[in-house]
């Protein structure tokens, strides 16, 4: 993908396309905000190393399982800032 070589990449807006597999972000280490809406995304699993990720945008994508998400993010980075899901911010927490 050509996204892996994109190292110093801190923003990144996916939205309104076809993605669903996020396996190239795992290696953008310094991405601080993620946008995926309207994506095709289910699983976040790849996003466990993204320790500088701040802000994470979920509305209409197949994510459902909001908690594990929060939860997983929570213990990989203590920095996330906002979550959003279905247009509400349902996460938010300070560094």
């Amino acid at each position: 993908s050509p996204l892996v070589d994109l190292k110093k990449l801190i923003r990144l807006y996916i939205s309104s396309t076809q993605v669903s597999d996020l396996s190239p972000l795992g290696a953008l280490g310094n991405l601080t905000l993620l946008s995926l809406n309207s994506t095709q995304v289910s699983d976040l699993s790849p996003l466990g190393n993204l320790r500088k990720l701040s802000l994470l945008d979920l509305n209409s994508t197949q994510v459902i399982k909001t908690d594990e998400i929060i939860q997983a993010l929570d213990e990989e980075n203590g920095k996330v800032i906002a979550l959003t899901v279905s247009g509400k911010i349902i996460a938010l927490s300070y560094e």
